[in-house]
């Protein structure tokens, strides 16, 4: 077994970033390949928390990015909302046509 963050699973994240970096930045240009490389990255995630028994190396910014992690789906919501409050302002005070 490997022992810390050596040998192929070491290099493994880095590719895996690089490789999926272009289908997330543009996911509606192909959709099957950014789920595609989505999985990607989760298995290389998941191979070096097996191989180093970890998820992640402790740093100083691990509590800011699991912060930023849980407020993301809060985000999501309330700008899903806030979105429909401003189209249904807009649709009441544009002059109507036809």
């Amino acid at each position: 077994m490997i022992k810390g963050d050596r040998g192929a699973v070491g290099l493994l994240e880095p590719a895996a970033v690089v490789l999926a970096a272009p289908f997330l930045l543009f996911p509606t240009y192909r959709p099957t390949w950014t789920v595609a490389a989505l999985a990607l990255l989760l298995a290389a995630w998941l191979a070096r928390w097996l191989v180093t028994r970890r998820p992640a190396e402790p740093t100083a910014v691990n509590l800011s990015l699991l912060l930023l992690a849980v407020t993301i789906p809060v985000a999501a919501v309330i700008s899903g909302v806030m979105t429909a409050a401003i189209l249904a302002a807009t649709w009441k005070i544009s002059p109507r046509r036809g």
